[in-house]
């Protein structure tokens, strides 16, 4: 039986998509607000609480011998919040696992831990890596960078849903901070080889994608693919900052907030030990980018 934390998120669609594919069983932690229509539809068992409530799923890991733990806050008004779920709610999961027989237990991180100029987000992560390594558990802890794919309702979505409908992308800065963005199936792939390679127990893995892009070439990319001509136009930070600050006074409320702090910075990994260790072998940007865009085209019909 594997125990899957964040099941509903995007990540989580496709880990689940896959396991189910394989016939394993899965049963996943939901809250009581969460969308679940394609968890029941996949056969999966549901637990509904929280990973601030260890006492509303500790019951539910008897029988588990793998906790795969995706689960995490990536934005919020408040900053607390990170440390409750992202720290708090992962040392919760420690602990259950510690009075069950768990064999494995994988974490999901972010590359951003890498980063000098770390924001709450990726604060709390590394912090929450530390508990994880630390555990007695076999652990593994996989660092995924920006991901993109099919469910995706963010990031390069986004981008690609801009280059569609305008003729004109704003880009944040000069677009010339650097990305190495990762196929979403890729990171499934990577969850999949870690549990099946004992070797990887204790490690940490960067999961990126193998191709190095600055923001322009990601934009020109999707442009080609799509064949269309976009013009872009640079927008300096200060400006960005600016109606930040007005947006925060105006509506309480942030507009890019402490994305402001690693926007324009090179977001890099090195995958070298994930190719040697269980044979790493993600899509190229151009590959994962057209088979994104070839799959929504045949969902929804924007795209021929």
């Amino acid at each position: 039986m594997i125990f899957v934390t964040g099941a509903t998120g995007f990540v989580g669609h496709h880990l689940i998509e896959e396991l189910t594919l394989r016939n394993q069983q899965v049963r996943c932690l939901v809250r009581r607000s969460s969308k679940v229509t394609f968890l029941q539809q996949v056969g999966a068992e549901l637990i509904y609480g929280s990973l601030e409530e260890p006492y509303s799923y500790k019951d539910s890991l008897g029988g588990v011998d793998t906790v795969i733990h995706l689960a995490a806050i990536i934005s919020t008004p408040n900053p607390a919040h990170f440390k409750r779920v992202n720290l708090e709610g992962t040392q919760n999961l420690l602990r259950a696992c510690l009075h069950s027989s768990i064999k494995r237990f994988i974490y999901i991180s972010t590359i951003n831990v890498l980063l000098e100029d770390k924001t709450a987000y990726a604060a709390s992560k590394l912090e929450a890596e530390g508990l994880v390594l630390h555990s007695p558990l076999p652990v593994t802890v996989l660092r995924p960078s920006l991901v993109y794919g099919e469910y995706d309702t963010k990031n390069i979505r986004k981008l690609i849903d801009l280059c569609l409908k305008y003729p004109i992308i704003p880009i944040v800065g000069d677009g010339n901070y650097r990305l190495q963005p990762v196929y979403v199936k890729d990171i499934v792939a990577s969850i999949l080889a870690v549990l099946e390679n004992e070797a990887t127990v204790g490690k940490v893995y960067n999961i990126a994608g193998p191709t190095v892009v600055t923001f322009n070439q990601l934009v020109d990319l999707i442009c080609a693919i799509l064949r269309v001509k976009r013009i872009k136009l640079h927008i300096p930070l200060a400006a960005i900052e600016i109606l930040d600050k007005a947006y925060r006074f105006a509506l309480k409320r942030n507009l890019l907030g402490e994305q402001l702090l690693t926007i324009n910075r090179d977001k890099l990994a090195d995958i070298r030990s994930a190719v040697v260790d269980f044979g790493y072998h993600p899509l190229t940007l151009s590959e994962g980018i057209a088979q994104t865009i070839a799959k929504w085209g045949s969902a929804d019909g924007r795209i021929t």
